[in-house]
């Protein structure tokens, strides 16, 4: 069974049926439970469940993020998700090196 495919933001999909226009290629513009798509001939937009748009595509034709950058991105997130306290306690030397304070990253000194 193939992995599930991720879709984001302005990736370009091919859908198994033809709009009425002619196209078969919609540009995604929200991602989420409800995905938002545009065609790419006559820019109409449509509102899809997720379940629907999912069984509805054919193939990935472009995607918004080069394949590293999206495998990145998909590492970040689930680190991200796992994360905990400690991985965010402040380094001191990188601090210095960005010349950086305390009181800059807690606000004291900040305007208003």
């Amino acid at each position: 069974m193939a992995p599930p495919v991720r879709y984001s933001l302005g990736d370009v999909v091919r859908m198994k049926k033809q709009h009425p226009c002619g196209s078969f290629e919609w540009e995604i513009l929200r991602v989420g439970m409800d995905f938002r798509i545009r065609c790419l001939k006559c820019g109409r937009m449509v509102m899809l469940p997720r379940p629907k748009f999912e069984k509805s595509v054919k193939a990935l034709v472009k995607s918004a993020l080069p394949d590293e950058n999206h495998r990145l991105f998909v590492e970040t997130e689930k680190r991200m998700a796992n994360a905990t306290t400690e991985d965010f306690i402040r380094d001191e030397k990188a601090m210095q090196e960005l010349g950086v304070s305390e009181t800059d990253l807690d606000g004291t000194d900040v305007e208003s």
